[in-house]
């Protein structure tokens, strides 16, 4: 039952990153 739960965690935390790293990219095209 843990393991559901791990999963989705992982997917909700991938996207996390998927989204700040999108954003530093952007903000350091800006910068540039």
């Amino acid at each position: 039952m843990m393991s559901r739960k791990v999963a989705f965690l992982q997917r909700i935390h991938h996207l996390l990153v998927n989204v700040v790293q999108r954003k530093v990219n952007i903000e350091q095209g800006l910068n540039n």
